[in-house]
């Protein structure tokens, strides 16, 4: 309760029982793809900010939204139900994980930084399909680009999540996970096993459940969806629960620390390499010190 994220995916189905009293703003950054005839905001045009901007044509950012901080009262609770989410649509449909375009993400980042001050959690369940080995922040202009948006995200003081993307890779992640200022987050199943189509590597920061998750839908019911943009919007709901209680610090380095640091640890038999599972737990691990 109090803390506020921002989700940057497709919007969100505004008349969901679970997620109209959680959202608290919402505008849409899609003037690059509206130039491009490609997509457009709920108004038509490239922007759009108030009720209704966020309108989802996807269904991937409800979902997404719902791990995060459904209320519970269609789909489970989600991992923090007390959090405010402010709604910013950067992609559009109407295929279920949606389409974008990288100056739009950032111009949705860029809004974040310059009108948010409340936004303490970003989470981007968003995949390039090119990926990147070890962090990427200079190694094209689009990268360069969103690691100067993240990064100044991250010095007013917000943590941002990023999926590690689904291409399978063991070396490799998508962007803008790869960007050393995000918490790449990748995805485990039921079972504590690494999924096979989870990008990984020396870049990956933490795993989290990410198979089967159920959460809302657009047609403001559920759906059962697996991937790397379900394990993000846990870690980052876990960041907002954090926050609240402030034992981890209110620093996003305070809380990557604490999240990284976890006990479990899972290892990806196909790189060699072991990576932290998520565990919101109520205290500290023992090797993190506040």
């Amino acid at each position: 309760s109090g803390v506020t994220v921002a989700v940057l995916d497709s919007g969100f189905s505004t008349l969901h029982p679970d997620l109209a009293p959680a959202v608290t703003f919402q505008t849409c950054m899609l003037t690059a793809a509206r130039s491009l005839g490609s997509g457009a905001c709920p108004n038509g045009q490239g922007e759009q900010t108030g009720p209704g901007a966020a309108e989802d044509d996807a269904g991937h950012g409800t979902h997404v939204t719902g791990i995060i901080a459904s209320r519970g009262f269609v789909s489970p609770p989600g991992a923090a139900p007390g959090a405010n989410i402010e709604s910013i649509k950067v992609t559009y449909g109407p295929d279920l994980a949606g389409s974008f375009y990288t100056s739009d993400v950032i111009a949705g980042l860029d809004y974040v930084a310059a009108n948010r001050p409340d936004v303490k959690v970003v989470n981007m369940s968003l995949q390039t399909f090119a990926l990147f080995s070890g962090a990427c922040d200079t190694a094209n202009a689009d990268t360069i680009a969103l690691a100067a948006a993240v990064t100044l995200l991250r010095a007013r003081g917000a943590v941002v999540f990023a999926a590690s993307g689904n291409l399978g890779s063991a070396t490799k992640l998508a962007a803008p996970a790869c960007l050393s200022g995000a918490v790449a987050v990748g995805a485990t199943d039921s079972a504590d096993s690494i999924q096979s189509f989870s990008n990984a590597g020396a870049g990956l920061d933490l795993l989290a459940p990410g198979a089967s998750i159920v959460s809302d839908a657009i047609t403001n019911t559920t759906i059962a969806l697996s991937g790397t943009s379900m394990a993000a919007p846990l870690a980052g709901g876990c960041a907002a629960l954090l926050l609240q209680t402030g034992e981890a610090g209110r620093s996003p380095a305070g809380i990557e620390a604490w999240l990284t640091a976890s006990p479990v640890r899972i290892p990806d038999a196909r790189n060699g390499l072991t990576f932290p599972r998520l565990n919101c737990a109520p205290t500290p691990p023992s090797s993190i010190v506040i």
